[in-house]
């Protein structure tokens, strides 16, 4: 992985400030989809990914988060089974975005899971879903929330 390439496709999306310890760690560049992975120091256990899109696709969010979930799941070597616990709707970028929380548990190794996916937000080239991921103990949702508000 190279973390000044990650940085350059972060900056591409849209302008956000990575919560402290985190690092833009690794992007996947699949063409149409593009996928970046913001890794915690060793002060947290979530982890944060952004997936983008290009602006003319009219796709359901729903499909879009089962890939991002896979591609955690692959990364990482764990297999998650989560269910829509609660929703709620937040301005970002100056769009109403859904914001779902999924709880769950990670089937190998146990661990009780948390969620946080939006629906799409408009990013400077395309549209964006953002996915924050970590065990259900020690959740940071002061984390979530100042990540969310920083998106520019």
């Amino acid at each position: 992985d190279d973390p000044a390439a990650a940085a350059e496709m972060g900056d591409s999306m849209f302008d956000y400030t990575l919560p402290p310890g985190y690092t833009e760690e690794g992007a996947v560049n699949m063409g149409i989809m593009k996928m970046l992975m913001i890794t915690p120091g060793s002060n947290s256990t979530q982890m944060i990914m952004l997936m983008q899109l290009p602006a003319i696709m009219g796709v359901g969010a729903d499909n879009y988060r089962d890939q991002m979930l896979q591609q955690m799941q692959n990364q990482y070597g764990s297999e998650y089974s989560m269910e829509l616990i609660s929703q709620e709707t937040r301005t970002i970028r100056g769009e109403e975005v859904a914001v779902y929380y999924f709880e769950g548990t990670d089937t190998q190794s146990g661990y009780d899971m948390r969620m946080m996916v939006t629906s799409f937000i408009p990013g400077n080239s395309g549209q964006v879903m953002v996915m924050i991921m970590g065990p259900s103990m020690g959740w940071d949702q002061t984390l979530v929330n100042n990540f969310l508000n920083s998106i520019q």
